[in-house]
């Protein structure tokens, strides 16, 4: 699950920024397109709602992609499959890439926030400009691996749903709470340097 911010278009309100979402890059890992669908779900009911909610979806716009590695995911049905299904090259009869280690960043270097790895989206991001970058690692640690048990999606959905809000909620107080303080005191300072310069001293 990758979660990135960066910036977007234009509304009447000035620059919009973007949040950038997608799971499913490895295909066996299949609670990341549960967590997208569930995420979707959940801003979609609130907003309306939701003072907060609606605030940010005045000032962002959300990109969520629930399944990124989709010739993956279909073939990981069958097995437990993580690279895309992409034919080899060169003469090579192997099928499949690892999309999250063949970004155009870091080659050959190792980049840390859960293990070291580079090549990875979250590098990418951050090598053209993208400030906030962030890598998710779901449940779970080991017992079941790839095979969650149907009583942990919700949960699972749940505490990542609270955690990529904190990270989203952070990033847009962060930015637009931080821009207009400073429009207002841009403002302040410009009509006090008026009034000072149209006052009579005696």
């Amino acid at each position: 699950l990758h979660l990135l911010s960066t910036w977007g278009h234009h509304n009447q309100n000035g620059p919009k920024k973007a949040i950038w979402m997608d799971c499913g890059i490895h295909a066996r890992e299949w609670i990341a397109p549960a967590f997208c669908q569930y995420f979707v779900k959940e801003i979609l009911a609130s907003y309306k709602t939701d003072t907060k909610m609606n605030e940010m979806f005045k000032n962002l716009d959300f990109y969520i992609t629930p399944v990124l590695n989709m010739d993956g995911y279909i073939y990981s049905w069958t097995r437990l499959w993580r690279k895309s299904r992409s034919p080899g090259s060169d003469g090579c009869s192997c099928y499949g890439t690892d999309l999250n280690r063949n970004f155009y960043a870091n080659w050959g270097s190792k980049s840390l926030f859960y293990y070291a790895n580079s090549g990875s989206s979250r590098d990418f991001a951050r090598l053209i400009g993208i400030p906030f970058s962030f890598t998710f690692e779901l449940r779970d640690k080991g017992e079941f691996g790839f095979k969650l048990p149907e009583d942990q999606i919700q949960p699972t959905c749940e505490e990542a749903y609270q955690g990529a809000l904190s990270i989203i909620t952070t990033v847009h107080d962060k930015t637009f709470t931080s821009a207009a303080f400073t429009i207002t005191a841009t403002l302040w300072t410009t009509m006090t340097a008026a009034c000072l310069s149209t006052a009579t001293w005696v």
